[in-house]
């Protein structure tokens, strides 16, 4: 073996420079069979067989690597392993895709979907209808406007489907029944997040945090569509891009939102950051990429009429916003706790089989009272109460006789804790007595309406 700077002599056991601090060793003590490596008089790193061992002081520093090419990998699956896409960032790479990454996404200790119902699993409101001009609550915690000013008004009906993904049981359908004919329209599907939620984010300060949306979509109409984040309390939007490329084809999407850090979100139970998708946009578009002011900016200037074809069904499920500037594995709820958390903000009641809402207690002759208990605490004590049908399919029952309401039953108190109900007769009723509401058409229903 030849030597550096020096003469060779009996035993090669060793490659060293010429004043020997800095060498490669291959037999320090008789027949040890390490491989050592000293570097400016000390030993850094060791080899023995299928071992490679550095010291407590010594670093094995790789290149950046890419997400189709971590700078760690293994032989036989390249693209799978961990690389470095920024500063004091380590990104998890599987199948040339990223999974998640460290510095940016935390591990959070209780659910890191700040959207409700993404999988679109609870749908206490059934079919529901839009035209132009409107906002409609539909599927759960989800809503859609549609502001119209064009020759005709756009309208769809919004329905829960069983076409989704796979590793998705359900999705929201919206079925354009009447085109958006332009002249001034956008239409949009989003939810809003409460404020209270988001106070995690750092919003107003120089840390605010970068998250991200993700979700499916399959629609008929190809070409640009946006996703849109509206800071509530500042009266800011921001405008991401995507693009459908196949018709009819689910498809998975994520977008990223930089932390916005002029104005915090109000630490309350009211709206603070409205996350949604337009579905069509002529009037009301904005600049992509960039923290604006209003928040009528929902669609890009790119933004497709998804709307321009009665023929067009639009499905959407797996919404997911989250902290990170990577989208990671959707987090699947069971039904239960998805239900507690839709609880909070609409609760549909009615009586069992037509028969009696609750006891009430008779406040005079011609009005009664009854009280629940909603399975979740009120997102706010200003609810209204939603009632179906008309004043005669409710009743109120004394001993073995019925007497139709005069009116629909009434929210009587403002309360989070408690649903306290006003029912009304002509007559009939002993004050300080007791009656029995009751359901006189089994189709209709009572609902506590708490949405942001």
């Amino acid at each position: 073996m030849p030597y550096i700077g020096r003469a060779p002599t009996a035993s090669i056991t060793k490659l060293e420079d010429a004043d020997q601090d800095t060498k490669i060793q291959v037999e320090e003590s008789s027949d040890e069979d390490i491989i050592r490596f000293d570097i400016a008089g000390a030993e850094d790193f060791t080899m023995t067989a299928n071992t490679f061992t550095a010291a407590a002081s010594s670093i094995v520093a790789l290149d950046d690597g890419a997400v189709g090419t971590p700078a760690l990998t293994n032989t036989g699956d390249l693209n799978t392993g961990v690389y470095f896409p920024a500063a004091d960032t380590v990104g998890v790479t599987t199948g040339g895709t990223e999974q998640f990454r460290f510095g940016s996404n935390p591990i959070p200790g209780g659910s890191k979907n700040m959207l409700i119902n993404g999988a679109m699993m609870v749908n206490q409101r059934g079919s529901t209808s839009i035209s132009g001009g409107t906002t409609v609550q539909s599927l759960d915690r989800f809503a859609l406007t549609f502001y119209d000013a064009g020759a005709t008004d756009a309208a769809a009906t919004i329905t829960r489907d069983s076409d989704s993904p796979d590793g998705f049981g359900q999705s929201m359908k919206i079925d354009c029944t009447t085109i958006a004919t332009g002249g001034g329209d956008y239409n949009y599907v989003y939810q809003r997040i409460e404020a209270q939620n988001l106070q995690h984010l750092k919003y107003g300060t120089a840390d605010a945090l970068t998250c991200t949306f993700s979700f499916w979509f399959k629609t008929t109409i190809t070409g640009i569509y946006s996703a849109y984040f509206y800071h509530i309390d500042a009266n800011y939007t921001y405008i991401r891009e995507f693009t459908v490329a196949e018709s009819d084809t689910w498809e998975f999407f994520q977008v990223t939102l930089p932390g916005y850090t002029a104005t915090n979100f109000d630490n309350n139970t009211g709206p603070g950051l409205e996350v949604g998708i337009t579905l069509a946009s002529d009037s009301a578009t904005g600049a992509v990429d960039t923290w604006q002011s209003g928040g009528d900016t929902g669609g890009s200037n790119n933004q497709v009429n998804g709307l321009s074809s009665t023929s067009n069904n639009i499905y959407t499920t797996g919404w997911q916003f989250e902290v990170g500037s990577v989208a990671t594995d959707f987090a699947h709820e069971d039904i239960g706790t998805i239900l507690q958390k839709c609880y909070r903000y609409y609760w549909r009641f009615s009586a069992t089989n037509g028969a009696n809402y609750n006891v009430a207690h008779n406040i005079s002759t011609t009005a009664c009272q009854t009280m629940f208990v909603p399975p979740a605490q009120l997102r706010d004590s200003g609810w209204s109460l939603e009632t179906t049908g008309s004043a005669a399919d409710y009743r109120i029952a004394v001993g073995g006789s019925t007497t139709a309401c005069s009116v629909v039953p009434a929210k009587h108190v403002s309360n989070t804790d408690i649903v306290a109900v006003t029912w009304t007769v002509a007559s009939g009723l002993t004050a300080g007595g007791s009656s029995r509401p009751q359901e006189a058409n089994v189709s209709i229903y009572l609902a506590v309406d708490a949405e942001l």
